[in-house]
């Protein structure tokens, strides 16, 4: 199987389906480094959709990855097909599997650091297939248990 393969899982039906490979490819050279993923109801169209956000990238002379350019998939289950968006900033900043995500009203929202590594959260509206930004809520440091 294919390591990029998406297996949903009902555990109330005890069902399994493996969603097809997607058929986006990278050009010879190049690799795809999937950062993160989702799945979701689209309450607009009232189907469930399957996200993945990748980075396709090349190696340099010493096989570190250079930068790349960001992808995201989208897959909608009802009519079973696969979709790249083509309205993703390049900017969007890293995602990890092991950050945590948190799905809200149709919205999925990660914490995480901009260029700057200022931290902010990073939203996904999988309605609407759009991204967005916002900063983080101001919170006191502590320091030796006290309020500076």
């Amino acid at each position: 199987m294919d390591p990029s393969n998406t297996i949903l899982f009902n555990p109330s039906t005890r069902k399994c389906r493996l969603l097809p490979s997607s058929p986006f490819d990278v050009p010879n050279g190049y690799y795809r480094s999937i950062e993160c993923g989702g799945f979701a109801l689209d309450s607009i169209v009232n189907d469930f959709k399957d996200f993945r956000i990748s980075r396709v990238y090349m190696e340099d002379r010493y096989g570190y990855p250079e930068e790349g350019e960001k992808k995201v998939e989208v897959y909608e289950i009802g009519i079973d097909i696969w979709r790249e968006l083509d309205h993703v900033d390049n900017n969007l900043p890293r995602l990890f599997w092991l950050t945590s995500s948190i799905l809200y009203k149709g919205t999925y929202h990660w914490i995480t650091t901009s260029e700057e590594l200022d931290q902010m959260i990073l939203c996904f509206d999988v309605g609407t297939e759009i991204f967005r930004s916002m900063k983080t809520p101001y919170t006191n440091r502590f320091s030796n248990g006290k309020v500076p």
